[in-house]
């Protein structure tokens, strides 16, 4: 790999939007490919393989298994010794691995490396990183990760990455939907919602999550960190692997299951996930 390598983010969505500015703000040369034209993208290559042209790390950001191996299909013939694929999609373990032998069959090297963190987040250079694969690869492109995050943790093999985002996944979808239930409980006893962040921020159960999400929940300000459409993605692959383990997960699938409901309209799929805060709600969605 070269000193200063050059870089193409596929996916530009809320983060590989971001992660892309940061990448050229820390003084990478790097550019972008979306699927789709997006309103306020600039410098944008029109096809995977002109953002692949000249590429020697490849960060892909697109949105589930099946992007992740179109794009790596139309990646493979530009890919070789030399050049490092990082997805960073949440897939399933079984997507996940299936994407390393894609890259692997090409020569080139390939990091599970998921991601936590919200818009802010990345337009702040201060996503968390969960890589999985060899360290000595992560060690070479250390730097081009870090100019998105503020950490990187490197966790064990392919797959084990993706295992780790989905369990921290479940956890935070878990949380939404107790403030959800929390907030209905409020009201329904004649408080003042706000008044029940006065009595998070001085309890045992406050939490990152509850900083960032009750706040927007309170004032129905759905508009999309992380989508209800990918959290219910992730849900679903938390339900696979218990599945798959023997395992019930009684509090998911009651929330994975108020999700599908919500998600069921379009219009609300894309919104962000706090809209669980709205399943009481007889009004229909903005």
């Amino acid at each position: 790999m070269t000193p200063s390598p050059v870089i193409a983010v596929y996916g530009l969505g809320i983060i590989g939007s971001r992660v892309l500015a940061r990448l050229r703000h820390c003084g990478f040369q790097a550019c972008g490919w979306n699927r789709s034209p997006r309103p306020g993208l600039e410098d944008v290559s029109p096809s995977v393989a002109a953002a692949a042209a000249g590429a020697d790390v490849h960060q892909l950001f697109v949105r589930d298994g099946g992007a992740v191996l179109e794009v790596l299909h139309a990646l493979a013939p530009r890919l070789g010794r030399g050049k490092t694929v990082l997805v960073h999609a949440t897939l399933s373990p079984g997507e996940m691995r299936a994407a390393a032998e894609v890259v692997a069959a090409t020569g080139a090297d390939f990091l599970d490396a998921p991601f936590t963190g919200s818009r802010e987040a990345a337009a702040a250079g201060r996503l968390v990183y969960y890589v999985g694969g060899d360290p000595a690869v992560l060690g070479l492109v250390r730097p081009v990760l870090e100019a998105s995050s503020r950490a990187i943790e490197w966790v064990g093999g392919v797959g084990d990455a993706t295992v780790l985002k989905i369990a921290t996944n479940l956890v935070t979808a878990s949380i939404v939907q107790a403030l959800a239930e929390a907030l209905a409980v409020t009201r329904a006893g004649g408080v003042a919602p706000e008044l029940l962040r006065v009595a998070v921020e001085h309890n045992a159960c406050r939490s990152g999550t509850s900083d960032l999400k009750l706040p927007t929940m309170l004032a129905g300000d759905f508009s999309p960190h992380f989508s209800l459409r990918n959290m219910l993605k992730d849900a679903h692959h938390a339900l696979a692997l218990a599945r798959d383990a023997d395992l019930t997960l009684p509090s998911l699938a009651q929330t994975t299951a108020v999700m599908e409901r919500l998600a069921a309209d379009p219009a609300q799929a894309g919104m962000d996930f706090s809209l669980l805060a709205r399943q009481w709600d007889p009004a229909p969605s903005p």
